[in-house]
């Protein structure tokens, strides 16, 4: 059926309210630089390994106690 996603391709053309065209091209580019990185089995793992070693750092409770602190200004509760 031709018409199967018309309501949504109207909306993306005319309103677009979460701004998914926008940066549509830039989103394109970044998923071509996947695939050329994907396709080097060694760069991709070692990349992923990389990746899951930093993310200690951007834990849910650092998050919050740096927003506590440095958002919101409260005093730590003993």
């Amino acid at each position: 059926d031709g018409n199967y996603f018309n309501e949504i391709v109207d909306n993306l053309v005319n309103s677009d309210p979460f701004m998914v065209c926008a940066d549509f091209d830039s989103y394109h580019n970044a998923q071509v630089e996947l695939q050329r990185i994907y396709a080097n089995r060694m760069r991709w793992a070692k990349m992923s390994l990389m990746n899951i070693a930093n993310a200690g750092m951007f834990s849910a409770d650092r998050a919050i106690e740096d927003y506590a602190q440095n958002i919101w200004h409260l005093q730590k509760v003993k």
